[in-house]
């Protein structure tokens, strides 16, 4: 296959506007990527979270009673389907948030049942606030913090006390949840801009092959686990050295961010699409058999097909693997089944995807 395109091009033409896919709260695909990253290295973190506080609002229902528990313990249930349904969701930062909003509503209304602006409850909106700092962008982070300073507002005028509301805990919330926020938010903005250089391929901004073989052995104990299959593709695009010479090179990086966006748009939101080099893309596809990653792979062809990248007739050929057994489930041996379909797929005419079928035909045959 061939080699990959020059780093110091591919950072001139970077287009950080190729945002297919994208919301309001992940503008960019690594932003996705990102939140989901941390979603998953959180959990454990979370659930002690939620056993704590689970614990704790046993123990708080002894004063303000067995309904301000109940708020506790819909509060956790609403954030149990949030969290689940984050990954099954094409767009997971919405979950993420709702769940988010959700949580704070419920602080909010146990401030507002047991003492609003006086609540020893108030202070806990800082727990979804940071959360939310952790994993959202700029926007969400607003949303959060001017819901959360709303909350806290809203406890303190709906606790029918005729004593003078207690501003000075109001207001030491609010400021607390700015001051921490802020100050956690440009730690993890710092270390996300490190990070990204070193995953991120410059010119597509799909993830780079340095953490390839390190997320599919992730995938690989999660399918193990789950008795589930994960499926490999190589998809190369056909001809690309002619385009280069034809059109010139910021054609040529046009294509290769259009193919990008085609593919990214085409998967689910746990699906991994990476940049193997030049013209050669890759993706990680668990939960999917032969027959499903051939299906998902065929998508990609025709939506490439329809879009006609930088206004040109671009193809491409796929090779397509998949396993489920521990034997089957190694990098090495997907990979290798994956690039020799790939060339079987070059050979039989390109513009196809070939999967593991023994002495059968390509998955599918050539468009006109």
């Amino acid at each position: 296959m061939p080699m990959g395109r020059s780093p110091s091009r591919a950072g001139t033409a970077q287009d950080r506007r190729a945002t297919a896919g994208g919301t309001w709260l992940c503008p960019q695909p690594h932003d996705r990527a990102r939140l989901l990253e941390m979603h998953r290295a959180n959990r454990p973190a979370r659930l002690a979270a939620l056993a704590v506080a689970g614990a704790g609002s046993v123990i708080l229902a002894t004063a303000w009673g067995w309904a301000v528990f109940a708020v506790f313990v819909a509060v956790g249930l609403g954030g149990l389907m949030s969290d689940g349904r984050m990954l099954r969701s094409r767009w997971p930062e919405f979950w993420f948030l709702g769940g988010s909003v959700w949580t704070m509503a419920g602080i909010g209304l146990v401030a507002a049942m047991t003492g609003g602006p006086h609540s020893g409850a108030l202070p806990w909106l800082l727990i979804p606030s940071v959360g939310a700092v952790a994993v959202l962008g700029a926007r969400g982070v607003v949303v959060i913090f001017a819901f959360g300073a709303a909350t806290a507002v809203a406890a303190s005028m709906l606790w029918g006390d005729s004593e003078p509301p207690n501003s000075e805990i109001l207001f030491s919330t609010i400021a607390l949840m700015l001051t921490v926020g802020m100050y956690v938010n440009t730690l993890i903005r710092t270390e996300a801009r490190m990070r990204r250089g070193s995953v991120l391929d410059p010119l597509t901004g799909l993830l780079n092959r340095s953490t390839l073989e390190q997320r599919f052995e992730e995938l690989r104990e999660q399918a193990l686990l789950g008795a589930q299959p994960i499926a490999l593709v190589i998809f190369d695009l056909d001809h690309f050295k002619a385009i280069d010479d034809e059109h010139g090179h910021d054609t040529g990086d046009r294509v290769l961010r259009d193919v990008a966006r085609i593919v990214r748009v085409s998967l689910r939101s746990f699906e991994l699409a990476y940049r193997l080099g030049g013209e050669e893309f890759l993706v990680l596809l668990p939960g999917l058999d032969e027959a499903g990653a051939a299906q998902r792979a065929e998508e990609v062809r025709v939506a490439l097909l329809a879009t006609r990248p930088a206004g040109l007739r671009v193809t491409l050929s796929a090779g397509v693997a998949s396993g489920h057994t521990r034997e089957a489930l190694d990098f090495e041996r997907l990979y290798e089944l994956a690039d020799r379909n790939l060339y079987t797929a070059k050979d039989r005419g390109r513009n196809r995807v070939v999967p593991p079928a023994v002495g059968g035909d390509p998955a599918v045959r050539r468009a006109g």
